[in-house]
This record gives structure tokens, sequence and C-alpha cells, in this order.
């Protein structure tokens, strides 16, 4: 099924959670950052147990500080 991660579509299996998708991705930080799926936050520890689902948008947010 197709699903944008950051804008970029991306295919993936049949019925994935989100932490399945994350998995899959290169590059992800083990901490640090959220995710939303069509623009809800979810939250890690919900992330085992939400599945996703076809044209769903998920958004990684890596949280920075600084000034």
């Amino acid at each position: 099924m197709k699903i944008l991660i950051n804008n970029k579509e991306t295919e993936v299996a049949g019925r994935i959670s989100l932490k399945e998708v994350l998995a899959s991705l290169d590059n992800i930080p083990e901490s640090g950052f959220a995710v939303a799926i069509n623009g809800d936050v979810v939250p890690a520890s919900k992330w085992k147990e939400t599945m996703v689902s076809e044209n769903d948008s998920i958004t990684l947010i890596r949280a920075f500080y600084g000034g």
C-alpha cells in the first residue's frame, strides 16, 4: 500500500504498524523525535498498536535545541 512519509510516497506491505514502518526506515534516531499520522501526534507508547492505512501521511518531527 502507498503512504506518505514526510511528503515522500512510500510503498509498504499490507497491514503494518507504525513501529514496523519506522523500523524499516534508514537513519531514524532511537529517540528525540515525534511522529504524526494525518496531523495527529502518536505517542511512542502507541506506535506498536497503531496501524497504518492506505494513503496515510506520516510526519517525522525531529527535536532540536539551540538558539
